[in-house]
C-alpha cells in the first residue's frame, strides 16, 4: 500500500515504511502538486509552475519525474503516466491523507472512529515544509490549499466534538484544538467552554488562615467595678483641664 502524507511536512509510505524522498524540493512540491491536483497536467504548465526559462525546464521536468517515478511506480501498478505532452499521477490506488479526510468529512453517518481518525491524520499546515516563494504559481496554489486544508481540519474537529458531546472527557481535547485551529469561530469557543471541567483546588492554592491575635473566648469581659473606675478615672481628667 503506497501513502502519502501532505497534513504536515511531506512523507511516502510504502507499506508502512517511509520513502527516501529526492533533496530538491521541487521535485518534492511537483510529487505533492500531482497528487492533491488530480488529473492530466500540461509540461508547460509544470513547468512554468516550477522552472524558470533559464532552467531549461523541460529537462528539469523530466529528471524530477524520473525521480517521482521511483517512488510512486511498482512492476505491476505503474501510477505516473507522461507522454510528450501531459503528465498525471493515478492515484487511485494511494492513500493521500488530505483526499481521506475530505471524503470522511462529507461522508453523512461516518463512524466516531473514522471521524477521530480523520481529525487525528493533522500533523500541521499542508506541506509544511515545501514553501516555495520564489514560484509564485505554486506558491499561490500552495496558500490556497493550507486554506482549505485548515477548514477541513475545523470542520473535522468538530464533527468529532459533537459526536462525543456525551462524554466531555474525551471531546474537550478535540474541543481544546478546535479553538487552536479556528479562534475566532464562535461555536468553537463555545464547544470548548460547554465541554470545559471545571478547575480543581488543589491543596497549593489554599492560602493559610493566619491565626487571630485574640479570640472572643479569650477576652475578658469587663466586671462592673471596672466600669465605675474607668467612669472616675474619666471625670477626673475633666477637672484637671477646667
Amino acid at each position: 500500500m503506497l501513502e502519502i502524507r501532505v497534513l504536515g511536512g511531506l512523507e511516502v509510505v510504502r507499506d508502512g515504511v517511509p520513502a527516501t524522498l529526492p533533496p530538491s524540493r521541487k521535485t518534492r512540491a511537483l510529487l505533492a502538486y500531482l497528487a492533491l491536483a488530480r488529473g492530466r497536467h500540461r509540461r508547460e504548465q509544470l513547468c512554468e509552475m516550477f522552472w524558470d526559462v533559464p532552467d531549461d525546464p523541460r529537462g528539469s521536468l523530466r529528471w524530477s519525474l524520473s525521480k517521482i517515478r521511483r517512488i510512486v511506480d511498482e512492476t505491476s501498478v505503474p501510477r505516473l503516466l507522461a507522454d510528450r505532452q501531459s503528465v498525471e499521477l493515478r492515484t487511485e490506488s494511494i492513500d493521500v491523507d488530505f483526499l481521506a479526510a475530505q471524503a470522511c468529512a462529507s461522508l453523512t453517518g461516518a463512524a466516531t472512529q473514522d471521524l477521530v481518525g480523520a481529525a487525528k491524520s493533522f500533523r500541521g499546515p499542508l506541506l509544511s515544509d515545501l514553501d516555495l516563494p520564489e514560484n509564485s504559481g505554486f506558491h499561490t496554489w500552495l496558500l490556497g490549499m493550507r486554506e482549505d486544508a485548515r477548514k477541513l481540519q475545523a470542520k473535522s474537529l468538530r464533527s468529532v466534538t459533537e459526536r462525543l458531546a456525551a462524554t466531555p472527557e474525551e471531546a474537550l481535547p478535540y474541543a481544546r484544538e478546535l479553538v487552536g485551529v479556528d479562534p475566532f469561530d464562535e461555536d468553537a469557543g463555545a464547544t470548548r467552554r460547554r465541554h470545559r471541567r471545571p478547575r480543581r483546588l488543589h491543596h497549593r492554592d489554599l492560602k493559610p488562615v493566619e491565626p487571630a491575635r485574640c479570640t472572643l473566648s479569650q477576652r475578658r469581659p469587663r466586671t462592673p467595678s471596672a466600669h465605675r473606675s474607668l467612669h472616675r478615672s474619666t471625670q477626673a481628667d475633666r477637672c484637671q483641664n477646667k
